[in-house]
């Protein structure tokens, strides 16, 4: 019997990521949008599903996984086949490797201060610093991808030949920086990656339901 599985997720989230190797998978599953902005919608998904207040959620036959790259290595591990978290032992080792500086300096160092300023200072008037600061951020990450990417033969993928979920994060962060006006021309090896992940009918897919 195939296994049940839920995904909680929030448009334009990094959730997005998440959805994109489910719907590349074939694999059948519910997505569910949670508003975290609606406090009692919030209040009820915080006590039942996941304590942190985010997103992603994968429900798998009842067992509650949270966190990216947790989230894409249970993906993963449902369609070995697909190889989301790398072919090899050493893609393997890449693909986390890939996955902690994401979340940690493109997601939360950088990223966050631009989405919740509050998460770095309960002064409002350090809003404007706390932008600059993480656009500084950004760029300085981005162009560490830039060059990672160029040291590929082929850009179009971070990990191997094909899709894995350090691609689809990597997406996620060209939609972002679309969304704050970033100019990601400075960056034409990342800009490959993206042009072809955006393609995929799984992207495209996604992408219609961030909204």
């Amino acid at each position: 019997m195939p296994p049940t599985i839920k995904l909680y997720y929030w448009p334009g989230a990094c959730s997005l990521a998440s959805q994109i190797l489910l719907a590349d998978s074939g694999l059948a599953y519910e997505a569910i949008k949670i508003n975290l902005q609606d406090p009692p919608a919030r209040a009820e998904y915080v006590k039942t599903l996941n304590p942190k207040g985010q997103v992603p959620t994968l429900v798998i036959d009842g067992e509650i996984i949270t966190e990216g790259p947790a989230v894409i290595t249970a993906i993963s591990q449902l369609v070995p086949e697909k190889c989301y978290t790398g072919s090899t032992p050493m893609e393997n080792v890449r693909f986390y490797e890939w996955m902690n500086f994401l979340s940690g300096t493109i997601l939360t160092k950088s990223f966050g201060g631009l989405f919740k300023p509050s998460w770095y200072s309960d002064d409002p008037s350090a809003a404007e610093g706390i932008s600059a600061k993480s656009k500084a951020n950004i760029a300085a990450g981005f162009q560490l991808i830039e060059d990672k990417l160029g040291k590929l033969s082929d850009p179009t993928h971070a990990l191997g030949q094909s899709l894995t979920g350090v691609d689809a994060y990597l997406a996620v962060f060209i939609t972002w920086a679309n969304r704050f006006q970033i100019d990601v021309t400075r960056y034409p090896n990342y800009s490959k990656l993206f042009d072809a992940i955006s393609h995929t009918p799984a992207f495209k897919a996604m992408q219609e339901k961030q909204v």
